[in-house]
């Protein structure tokens, strides 16, 4: 049976903008598993979540993850803009999003532009 990801708009704090998420697997089954089988993937510059619908399944699948989180860097996909794009200014956003599902340790999948947010 082919997965499907649970799509999710997460409002940052004070309201002011939204993150999306597309999420593969069990947010439940992450929180009782292992803090290697937990992701989050960053996509690269003129990519968005989307661009991990063909692997992140597949860690799923494979047992190699319990979730993926992939995140909409803001002006990407459908989450919302901001005022600045400096590389450094999404790392706020991959922190957000690991808080909202309550993960304090996990792994991050990147490229391009998301390789240069998971080393900020």
């Amino acid at each position: 049976m082919a997965l499907s990801p649970s799509e999710q708009r997460l409002s940052m704090p004070g309201g002011r903008r939204q993150v999306a998420v597309r999420v593969w697997g069990s947010l439940e089954v992450a929180a009782k598993d292992c803090p290697g089988k937990r992701w989050i993937a960053v996509h690269g510059y003129l990519d968005n979540a989307s661009s991990f619908d063909k692997l992140a399944p597949l860690m799923v699948e494979q047992g190699l993850a319990s979730a993926v989180v992939c995140l909409d860097l803001a002006g990407h996909g459908l989450s919302d803009h901001k005022e600045t794009y400096h590389a450094i200014d999404y790392v706020p956003d991959v922190i957000f999003a690991a808080d909202s599902v309550n993960w304090e340790a996990f792994s991050l999948l990147s490229h391009s532009l998301g390789g240069g947010v998971a080393q900020g």
